[in-house]
């Protein structure tokens, strides 16, 4: 039968039931009391709503960036979501934000189709942006 804990007859301090009568437990309070999270209040931030104005598809489809800022380049990539107003997508290549891309999915058809992207964000290898004209003139209309 296991032990089970209780405290000691005349002190009161915590003992194991069991073994040898009287022995106390080592350690009193704990190690390392987290005294931090337990004065503060647990806060639940909310989402943020997601505000795109179209809905996007997860897709897992191979592409080319051949160009950045009109300059030819070759880095392959990855789209991960394809949406009306633009497209998400990795790569290891490193893009500044507000650059213009050129790229083209990788044997979706006979012809490739290349698409002109401006990058709007970066977290680590996974980027995303809007479409834009060849010349890197806006589509979207202002709000």
């Amino acid at each position: 039968m296991p032990p089970a804990a209780g405290r000691h007859h005349r002190t009161g301090t915590p003992t194991i039931v069991g073994f040898k009568k009287g022995w106390r437990l080592p350690i009193k309070k704990p190690a390392m009391a987290n005294t931090v999270e337990t004065r503060l209040p647990r806060i639940e931030l909310p989402l943020a709503p997601d505000r795109r104005g179209q809905d996007r598809v997860l897709t897992r489809l191979p592409i080319r960036i051949v160009g950045i800022d009109g300059n030819p380049v070759f880095y392959p990539g990855m789209c991960t979501n394809l949406g009306r107003g633009g497209v998400g997508f990795d790569t290891s290549a490193r893009i500044e934000v507000g650059k213009v891309i050129e790229f083209e999915f990788v044997q979706i058809v006979d012809e490739a189709v290349r698409y002109w992207l401006r990058i709007l964000f970066r977290d680590e290898d996974h980027y995303g942006g809007y479409y834009v004209n060849d010349d890197g003139s806006e589509i979207r209309s202002p709000n």
